[in-house]
């Protein structure tokens, strides 16, 4: 996975420089350097791309939402409505409230507790979770914690990967 951003290089890259030194380089080399070496967030990545997709589900359900208070006739301001309406609200609603926790949790576990490919695998999964959550909420109440539980259970690794890397780290300062 860490090779992932060179693939790409090679694909859109190609020969980069045509220079005498360039030329004792592969592809491979220079693209690897310009990826890794000079970027401090190359293996950021991954997190930075949940991060907009996690843009995109919220877009998702808050647009579900819109089209519901049309169908359903429910003028905003107005939370209450049929039951159909309802769970296409809380379904955007809870989401909504699980948004800023994922954030944090995701990135803190990338930068401080120094995962970052973990935790934009983690972060893939939670939003798989989550976009099959608001489907299946906005077709049944019934059903929805075989998705929401699971999402629970990546908020929880994110928290105890990021406490063990502390909590390594600390110890590993006063053995010293």
């Amino acid at each position: 996975a860490k090779y992932f951003p060179i693939a790409l290089c090679l694909l859109f890259c190609g020969r980069l420089s045509t220079s005498t030194q360039a030329k004792d380089l592969t592809v491979a080399n220079r693209c690897s350097r310009i990826v890794m070496a000079e970027d401090p967030y190359a293996e950021l990545w991954l997190c930075a791309i949940v991060t907009v997709l996690v843009y995109f589900l919220n877009a998702r359900s808050g647009i579900a939402v819109g089209r519901a208070r049309h169908k359903y006739n429910v003028p905003m301001p107005l939370s209450n409505g049929p039951s159909e309406f309802q769970r296409v609200f809380r379904a955007h609603a809870n989401n909504a409230e699980q948004y800023p926790q994922f954030l944090a949790l995701m990135w803190t576990t990338a930068t401080v507790g120094g995962f970052p490919l973990v935790a934009g695998g983690l972060g893939v999964l939670w939003v798989v979770l989550r976009n099959l959550y608001v489907s299946q909420y906005h077709k049944a109440a019934k059903g929805v914690t075989a998705y929401s539980n699971p999402s629970y259970m990546v908020l929880g690794t994110y928290a105890i990967l990021t406490l063990g890397s502390i909590v390594y780290r600390l110890l590993k300062s006063f053995v010293r």
